[in-house]
């Protein structure tokens, strides 16, 4: 079992590995409000041509808060802070609900991996966050 939206899935060259991108995109509910998951990538490790042996699956998530990340320069297209101001303060506030985003908000929440490629040496994988504008190296 991989991550959230899985967008993309990439194996090494020996196809021993295969590396998948989870998006994690948010969806929005009129009956629950913003329902935000979490990105994620996910390593699938074989063997893949024999049944009787389960492949080894890692999670990779990432642990930043939003502090981290803007220290770091990366774009935070709807923050724990945006979220706030939308909810309880904007013009639209008694049109949406982002009370149950809010509540299990965590840095990954926003970051979306769409993306990504194995180095040459296939010692890391490099994840493409489009709406963060950002580049993430996960060490394999």
């Amino acid at each position: 079992e991989v991550g959230y939206g899985p967008d993309m899935l990439a194996p090494n060259s020996d196809c021993s590995i295969v590396a998948v991108a989870n998006e994690g995109e948010g969806d929005y509910d009129d009956a629950v409000g913003l329902i935000n998951p979490e990105g994620s990538v996910t390593l699938i490790k074989g063997p893949f041509d024999d049944a009787s042996t389960q492949p080894a699956v890692s999670h990779v998530s990432f642990p930043w808060t939003d502090d981290e990340l803007l220290a770091k320069g990366i774009h935070l297209p709807l923050s724990l802070n945006a979220m706030e101001y939308w909810d309880d303060h904007s013009s639209i506030a008694d049109d949406i609900d982002f009370s149950s985003a809010r509540a299990t908000y965590t840095g990954a929440s926003v970051l979306e991996p769409e993306w990504l490629v194995w180095s040459a040496d296939e010692k890391y994988v490099l994840v493409n966050l489009q709406e963060n504008s950002a580049l993430v190296k996960v060490n394999v």
